[in-house]
């Protein structure tokens, strides 16, 4: 199993999404900003979470170290914490609790760790999360505002665990996108297969009419690809202004998306340019 990069987008409407269809033209992306036709071939827009439409990083302090500070809360050895969160702790992105898991790596350490340590380390490590996804960026929501007046179906599709996402349905990211799946929820990560055919089940569209957007953590874009999605849209904002991942990679991630824009409201232009 592929398990998410801790560096690259932690673990990226309507309740029954109904999607456009028309005509089939396709225009060469130039980047040229246009008005959309009166008319769309069947699309739909697949979306990544962090590092894509909001980033814990934006609302945390400087030099905050989420696994530290969890680990300080729980009141075990930090170092030790660290080597069993990034390893036999993974199973949290496929469904394991979190809470649980705080309770095994303090077992692990001899220590028989109190409700109330679980709970404060609960909430620090869920913390800047929880406010990066009350508050997305404007531009953000103007973005996905825009998708859903043009018809497009919007979905989720993020590697998360329960707690990192505890709160998606008080974002206002929520009512714009429905449709989320998180890797916790249905025991798969991405980039494997799996992960996409929930998602494409749950559009009810084929791959070959979305379009998938993110920022290239976990592998996704080749995930993406072998899933038969073939339109990529790399966001590369969140990564390269919170230095969460190095310009080559970010480069690279950009080569394997069919364009790369700053930010969700740039996308329009090019889907505008697929119909």
């Amino acid at each position: 199993m592929a398990w998410p990069s801790r560096r690259a987008g932690w673990p990226r409407g309507v309740n029954t999404p109904s999607v456009a269809s028309g005509g089939h033209r396709r225009s060469r992306w130039n980047g040229v900003v246009g008005e959309s036709e009166p008319y769309m071939v069947s699309r739909a827009v697949i979306f990544d979470l962090f590092c894509t439409l909001v980033s814990p990083e934006d609302v945390w302090p400087a030099r905050f170290n989420r696994e530290r500070a969890a680990a300080l809360a729980l009141e075990v050895d930090p170092a030790a914490f660290e080597s069993f969160w990034w390893t036999d702790g993974m199973e949290r992105y496929v469904g394991e609790p979190v809470a649980d898991l705080l309770r095994k790596s303090a077992s692990l350490q001899g220590l028989d760790t109190a409700a109330e340590a679980v709970a404060a380390a609960l909430a620090v490590y869920g913390e800047y999360h929880d406010r990066a996804l009350a508050s997305p960026r404007s531009e953000v929501l103007t973005g996905l505002e825009g998708l859903r007046e043009r018809g497009y179906a919007l979905a989720l599709l993020s590697n998360a665990d329960d707690r990192e996402v505890a709160n998606w349905h008080r974002s206002p990211l929520s009512q714009l996108i429905p449709d989320a799946l998180f890797s916790y929820q249905i025991g798969s990560v991405k980039p494997d297969l799996p992960a996409y055919e929930a998602v494409l089940s749950r559009l009810g569209v084929p791959a070959e009419s979305v379009v998938y957007v993110g920022d290239g953590g976990s592998s996704e874009f080749e995930g993406a690809r072998r899933a038969g999605i073939q339109h990529i849209i790399c966001i590369t904002g969140f990564g390269t202004e919170a230095g969460l991942r190095p310009h080559s990679a970010i480069k690279e991630a950009s080569t394997l998306a069919d364009v790369a824009v700053p930010s969700v409201r740039g996308i329009v232009p090019y889907l505008n340019s697929l119909r």
